[in-house]
């Protein structure tokens, strides 16, 4: 989480509100809420590519981006 805070103190960062609409896109299964523990090779709330996740760190979290919390996938 603090990784988090201290990312989102760059104003070149996107709020959490549009992370969070971005979820609702990429896993949402009604178009209102996002499911962050979305399974496959697209995981989680954002749909990351297992690859990806791998890439830019997410293993520092979780083996996967649906077994991290919704900070975590946002940190990634």
């Amino acid at each position: 989480m603090l990784e988090l805070q201290i990312q989102m103190r760059n104003p070149k960062v996107p709020p959490v509100e549009y992370w969070e609409q971005v979820a609702i896109c990429e896993s949402s299964k009604d178009g209102y809420t996002a499911d962050w523990h979305d399974r496959g090779r697209w995981s989680g709330g954002l749909g990351i590519y297992i690859g990806t996740w791998v890439r830019w760190g997410g293993r520092q979290f979780a083996p996967t981006p649906y077994q991290a919390t919704k900070a975590e996938q946002m940190v990634v």
